[in-house]
């Protein structure tokens, strides 16, 4: 049996959107979309701005050819930023969501938490809620640089950050529990 007490921080729920925005089948298609998409869109403002300040056409005067040509340019530099840093743009945008998450009081980061990992089951218990899971209701385990994260669905897991853990040791032992016990989930008979 394993258990942990901590309270979970700001930069627990940061290092689980970064991971789970990185690492994630699920977000697979959202990370392609925005690398592609944003330098699309942004590139075929500029192309349009650019014909507009090169236009011959008797309305458009030249304060009107300098302004097309400035938003062109920025468009162009919004673009490429899009294409080289998406992953840090994305995770600025994610953090700017929690931070306002927790301002708002939507997140619960400073209560302590209870997770005891038993041999059929595991309890969880907050200020605000006690449970009861099956290991079948865990889908994976992922180890991260900052946490090991137990996956009870596509975008929810439990965040276990290493300060918890004793020594790489019993991180290692305890992955290896969960694995085991969502391997023997998944090979029992469905009743």
């Amino acid at each position: 049996m394993f258990e942990f007490q901590f309270e979970p921080t700001m930069e627990d729920y940061c290092a689980f959107s970064k991971h789970h925005l990185y690492h994630s089948p699920a977000k697979k298609k959202y990370r392609i979309r925005m690398r592609f998409i944003w330098p699309l869109v942004f590139g075929s403002m500029a192309t349009v701005f650019i014909f507009l300040a090169m236009s011959s056409h008797a309305a458009v005067d030249s304060v009107d050819r300098i302004l097309f040509a400035g938003y062109a340019a920025v468009c162009a530099v919004a673009g490429i930023s899009f294409l080289f840093f998406h992953k840090q743009i994305n995770f600025w945008v994610i953090q700017r969501s929690i931070k306002k998450n927790e301002k708002y009081g939507k997140l619960y980061t400073a209560e302590p938490r209870t997770y005891q990992f038993r041999e059929n089951l595991f309890f969880y218990k907050s200020k605000n809620e006690t449970a009861e899971v099956t290991y079948a209701n865990l889908e994976r385990i992922d180890m991260g640089e900052e946490a090991v994260y137990v996956y009870m669905g596509v975008n929810q897991a439990l965040v276990l950050p290493n300060r918890i853990f004793a020594d790489e040791e019993e991180k290692r032992r305890f992955a290896a529990f969960i694995q085991g016990k969502i391997n023997e989930a998944k090979e029992a008979p469905a009743r």
